[in-house]
């Protein structure tokens, strides 16, 4: 019966981190992917859409494919190099993983925003201008890198200091989130810019951030577009409605104006405030998991 306890406070923590995880996750791709599209659009405020929680699910497995289409393979090679269970990885190949993801991810979700399907991870229109703007994407690579490290420093911090640092280490974590989904869409935005910028002869993608209405098939009764007919071709169209509102005048300074102290904007401060609950929450119940294990 004394082993029983231990065991029940574990199971119960378990589900506990579970439960948070359930609705944290959700919330985070939601911020995540709407505070890059409005940037990239070329908005300042971002503007948070009125959708359900249930409409916030899908964007956890549409973050999770863009992020396990690199990350599946990368585990693949590295057990193959080195074999060893999950709770005894070598440091080294968690900062492998962390790389690979830092390098590919932006350029998934970018190529899935401009292309025409959504679940496109590479978009030979977005590489090309990226190759031209390669200056632009250095200074993301070399900004994100530095907020990338700042973040995953508070979080380790957090689970192996003392208790009270979990609650700057929460907030620092937050905000790193966002200013990263912030320099994300302002790359995009650039990109955006140059795509707009490029002589069309033939018909493509639009570049990220433009609505894709110019490009559907006209209604031939006149009544301007016809209605979508996929589920792909609505969701996008609901996305880019809610961008089609006149943009922000330009940054002077595309990754620094109005991206490092973007958390503390009126209409930025509540997703902070929550975030950091979340990632506060999460932190405390994993500390305890980890304070509570043997050995």
């Amino acid at each position: 019966m004394e082993a029983a306890g231990p065991l029940l406070l574990f199971v119960g923590l378990v589900l506990a981190e579970a439960l948070v995880a359930l609705i944290v996750a959700p919330y985070a791709a939601h911020s995540f992917l709407v505070v890059v599209e409005e940037t990239a659009a070329g908005n300042d405020a971002v503007v948070w859409p009125d959708e359900p929680f249930v409409d916030w699910v899908w964007k956890v497995f549409y973050a999770a494919w863009l992020a396990g289409i690199w990350l599946g393979p990368v585990y693949l090679v590295l057990r193959r190099i080195e074999p060893a269970p999950l709770g005894e990885t070598p440091l080294w190949k968690w900062l492998v993983a962390a790389a690979v993801l830092w390098l590919l991810f932006p350029i998934s979700l970018l190529s899935s925003l401009s292309a025409a399907s959504t679940w496109a991870v590479l978009h030979g229109p977005l590489l090309g201008r990226m190759v031209q703007r390669w200056p632009a994407v250095l200074t993301f690579y070399g900004l994100s890198a530095a907020v990338v490290a700042s973040g995953g420093l508070g979080v380790a911090t957090a689970l192996s200091a003392e208790w009270y640092a979990l609650l700057p280490a929460a907030v620092g974590a937050a905000a790193a989130f966002l200013i990263y989904a912030r320099l994300l869409g302002r790359l995009g935005w650039v990109l955006r810019r140059a795509g707009a910028a490029e002589s069309r002869p033939r018909r493509q993608s639009p570049p990220l951030g433009v609505s894709r209405s110019a490009t559907l098939p006209q209604d031939p009764a006149g009544n301007g577009h016809a209605e979508p007919t996929t589920d792909e071709e609505a969701r996008f169209e609901v996305r880019q409605a809610r961008r089609r509102r006149p943009t922000d005048p330009p940054p002077t300074y595309p990754f620094f104006s109005g991206v490092f102290h973007f958390p503390v904007y009126p209409t930025t401060l509540g997703a902070w405030a929550k975030l950091t609950v979340g990632f506060g929450l999460l932190s405390a119940l994993v500390r305890l998991q980890v304070d509570l294990m043997p050995g």
